[in-house]
């Protein structure tokens, strides 16, 4: 049954992911899709290792829950500043790595606001809208 086969997937997959966040050095990194479960178990490894997760959500009622699980940042994509926040948000952490599981214009508009030298690692497709890089 798919909920079981999560229970074992989910939480290998936040352990490999995490240790790539890890492995660049940087305290602060960006997921999308920041509600999933697999998101939620990235941000509690993160939390407990002292790193910074930036996470979109698409709903406002979902950033209590992000914030006391430890994201310190959660944005909103469908907020009408939601392109002005990410901005200030990638200049004061500087986040190096990119999870997204959405791609698409959101996808485009967080990796166009990252520093230099960046990370962008897709593993999803939640958007079918074509993502495009400036």
């Amino acid at each position: 049954d798919e909920d079981g086969a999560a229970m074992i997937v989910n939480p290998l997959t936040a352990l490999a992911m995490f240790d790539i966040v890890k492995q660049e050095g940087e305290k602060a990194f960006v997921m999308t899709a920041g509600a999933s479960q697999l998101c939620k178990l990235i941000i509690g490894l993160a939390k407990e290792a002292g790193f910074r997760p930036i996470v979109t959500v698409r709903r406002d009622e979902q950033i209590p829950l992000l914030k006391d699980l430890g994201a310190a940042h959660v944005l909103n994509e469908k907020a009408a500043d939601f392109e002005a926040v990410l901005r200030e948000t990638m200049k004061a952490e500087q986040p190096r790595i990119f999870l997204d599981a959405v791609t698409g214009p959101l996808a485009s508009a967080i990796f166009n606001a990252m520093p230099k030298r960046a990370r962008w690692i897709v593993y999803g497709r939640l958007d079918a809208e074509p993502t495009v890089i400036r």
